[in-house]
């Protein structure tokens, strides 16, 4: 019995310890390193999977902003983009309508020029530089070879631009002329003038280009006017009075040797002395013309007189541009404006003196 009790000890005892150990030694082993490195593995992937959902959903009110934004920036856009292209065609129908008005020479040149432009160029110094061109050639082409223009004066009319007239005078296209005429062609003219606007229709002139003249004519030498007399022109401004009359030797006895123009008789000047002016605008709110008289500088030019050139009319700072003023003689329908207070110009028998485009003023000669 002893030894069968001990068997049944044995057999009984030892699946229990076995039972025990192995499972320990299992449980310690195996159940850490599958839990540990199962969960490792699938947690971030679900946590990160199950984190980026509920951002979505946060987001989602978020995201409905940038809709309401993109349709408020579209509302705005449209009606700019349909404003521009109807802009766009004006340009290009006037140089539609400007080609066909050109010579037919130049109907390649003048499909290409913008309008109320006479010559071809990207900017001012293309202008100039391409009119000098113009004016050598068809001088070259007609002088035959003969140089002797000493007695000539050459006279360049340029029409229906403005703002290129405006630039040749404010460069001195003049001297510039001189000089090329004389470098290329060794012609020395005896003047060279630059004159806006058309020449009367029957001056025998000579368009070089579209809206560009060139006159020229012998420099007769005729008696000087010594005396003259200033009318108004009915329904173009009013003097103080009827008429003034000039002498070339009263002039002589006058301050500054010079007869003054202007509105008011003795107008005050401000800080300066009182003017007198001999020729004088009237400047009655009441008078006649006064609605014409009003744009006339208090000093607006001066009158001279040499033995050379006889009466010669000056411009003054007051009746420049820069004051916002114009100043222009008017001889034989053509209009010659005075740009600067250095460059004065001559007097002829029936010349209108224009002041500030309103008011004319006729200018004869007196026996």
């Amino acid at each position: 019995m002893g030894f069968f009790q001990k068997i049944a000890d044995i057999l009984a005892g030892t699946p229990t310890e076995e039972k025990v150990e192995k499972p320990v030694v299992e449980t310690t082993d195996t159940k850490p390193e599958v839990e540990v490195e199962a969960p490792a593995e699938e947690k971030p992937v679900k946590r990160t999977r199950k984190s980026t959902t509920p951002k979505a959903d946060d987001a989602e009110p978020a995201a409905k902003k940038p809709v309401v934004r993109k349709r408020t920036v579209k509302a705005k856009a449209e009606p700019e983009e349909e404003a521009e292209p109807k802009a766009e065609p004006k340009p290009t129908t006037r140089r539609k309508t400007v080609a066909p008005a050109s010579p037919a020479v130049e109907v390649a040149a003048a499909e290409e020029k913008p309008a109320g432009q006479n010559i071809l160029g990207k900017n001012i110094i293309e202008k100039e530089a391409n009119l000098l061109k113009l004016i050598i050639a068809k001088l070259k082409e007609n002088s035959d070879g003969n140089t002797n223009f000493e007695k000539k004066e050459l006279t360049v009319y340029v029409a229906n631009d403005n703002l290129f007239f405006d630039a040749l005078m404010d460069n001195r296209f003049e001297n510039t002329l001189i000089a090329k005429l004389d470098e290329q062609l060794g012609i020395s003219f005896g003047s060279v003038k630059l004159c806006s606007g058309k020449p009367y229709k029957d001056l025998l002139t000579t368009e070089i280009f579209n809206n560009i003249f060139l006159h020229i004519k012998s420099n007769k030498v005729t008696s000087n006017i010594r005396k003259a007399v200033i009318y108004s022109v009915e329904g173009n401004g009013s003097l103080i009075e009827s008429c003034y009359h000039l002498d070339s030797e009263h002039i002589k006895t006058l301050p500054m040797a010079r007869y003054n123009i202007g509105r008011g008789s003795q107008p005050n000047m401000g800080a300066g002395p009182r003017r007198e002016n001999h020729i004088a605008i009237d400047d009655n709110p009441a008078c006649v013309g006064a609605a014409q008289n009003k744009y006339v500088s208090r000093a607006h030019a001066y009158i001279t007189y040499s033995d050379h050139g006889g009466f010669i009319l000056h411009l003054e700072q007051g009746g420049s541009r820069a004051a916002g003023k114009r100043t222009h003689i008017y001889r034989g329908g053509v209009p010659m404006e005075l740009l600067n207070t250095m460059v004065p110009m001559p007097l002829k028998d029936g010349d209108y003196i224009v002041l500030s485009k309103f008011v004319h003023l006729l200018f004869s000669q007196e026996d």
